[in-house]
């Protein structure tokens, strides 16, 4: 769990987002499996929590994404601006694995497998909380 600090980047992408599963230990099956050839889980889980956002978690998340890159190598352009760049990046970065990936066995192709592998990824904290 990442400190309750208010400098702390992935606490407040956590709050932003109101996903703990962008937090890296929740990811780290997926990447694991990504580093071992196959992409297609975590770019799923990447693709989903981004679509799920509301419109007010994408904006906050992109602001709180977007200060902790910098706008040094994009001068003149606000942190919001920076941040949804980079989340529109994820996106299609996991679309086309998924579309890569599509018609393999390693892509799930039920909502009801999303959800239980996104449950099982969850801290134990988070899964019993109401």
């Amino acid at each position: 769990m990442p400190s309750e600090e208010p400098q702390d980047f992935w606490f407040q992408l956590w709050q932003a987002a109101d996903d703990p599963i962008l937090l890296p230990a929740n990811l780290r099956h997926q990447l694991l499996r990504a580093v071992d050839g196959d992409g297609a889980a975590l770019a799923d889980q990447l693709l989903s929590v981004v679509a799920e956002m509301s419109s007010d978690q994408r904006t906050a998340a992109a602001e709180v994404i977007g200060k902790a890159i910098g706008t040094e190598l994009l001068s003149g352009y606000e942190a919001g601006y920076v941040g949804e760049l980079w989340l529109r990046e994820v996106e299609s970065a996991a679309w086309q694995i998924m579309h890569a990936y599509s018609g393999r066995s390693t892509v799930r192709t039920s909502a009801s497998h999303r959800a239980a592998d996104t449950r099982r990824s969850r801290p134990l904290a988070v899964m019993g909380a109401a």
